[in-house]
Formats: structure tokens, sequence, C-alpha cells
């Protein structure tokens, strides 16, 4: 046997081993147990194992095609290239009118709430200075009732 061809099958070795070992990672089911791998040496060709190359390949292909989903720009009826600058000044027109939208709603909301404030506010003010006026009121009336007690008892 040449040096070359001992390269070649070396090299043959390592592919086999590289599908053995994805086998493994693919399909742990199958294949419980690890199999230790066995020297370059004792096999002296390994050509029956690239048969499953093919379906490991078509397997892998399956799964890397479904994840690449590239989004195409939409097509026009007329042929027109889509401006996708526009669209997005259009959307950040339309995110900002919104967002307007809401600051002027929420504004006016606490405008709202402030102005609520301050009648509460208002009627409590009222009310303290109403229920003063009655202690006055109270006070002077039990003032008199006093003084006219002292003058029946004198």
């Amino acid at each position: 046997m040449s040096d070359t061809e001992e390269v070649d099958q070396v090299e043959e070795y390592d592919a086999v081993a590289e599908e053995v070992v994805e086998e493994v990672e693919v399909a742990p089911e199958a294949a419980p147990e690890p199999e230790p791998e066995p020297e370059p040496e004792v096999e002296p060709e390994p050509e029956p194992e690239p048969e499953p190359e093919p379906e490991l390949e078509e397997a892998v292909e399956e799964e890397e095609e479904k994840p690449k989903f590239k989004p195409a720009a939409p097509k026009m009826p007329d042929g027109e290239k889509v401006d996708f600058d526009d669209i997005q000044k259009k959307r950040q027109n339309k995110d900002l009118s919104e967002l307007q939208g809401l600051i002027d709603a929420h504004f006016e909301c606490r405008k709202k709430e402030e102005e609520e404030l301050i009648g509460l506010k208002d009627r409590i003010e009222k009310r303290r200075a109403e229920r003063s006026e009655q202690q006055r009121i109270r006070s002077e009336k039990e003032k008199e009732r006093q003084v006219k007690r002292e003058v029946r008892n004198i």
C-alpha cells in the first residue's frame, strides 16, 4: 500500500467516523449506547456505511430549509418598485400621529383630574368654612344662654 492510499483510507475513515457521530446525535433512540470507534487499521474498507449519508444530508437539508424563510418584497401589480424608505416614513408618521394622540388624550385626562382635584379642594374648603361659621354661631348662642342664666340667677 502506498502512502497516498493510506491517506485516502484514513480520510475515508474520518468521514465515516464523523457520520457515525452525526448519526448518534441525530437519532439517539436508534443507538442509545455509543459504539466504540474501530481503529483505521482494523477496518480495511469502510464502503458499506456511506449509504446512510444521503439520508442524513436529506434530513439536514429539510431541517435547514424550514428556518431559511426569506421574506420577499411585496409585488405591485403594475410592476412598480417598492420604496421601503417611503413605507418606513409612512409608518413613522402613523406611529408619530398615534403617539401624539395618546399624549393629547393623556394630558386631557390629567387636566380633567386636576380640575376634579381643584373642585374637591374647593368643596372641602367650603365645608370647613361652613362648619366654622356654624361653630361660631353655636358658640355665640351658648354665650347668650349663659348670660341669660346668670341674669336669672341674680
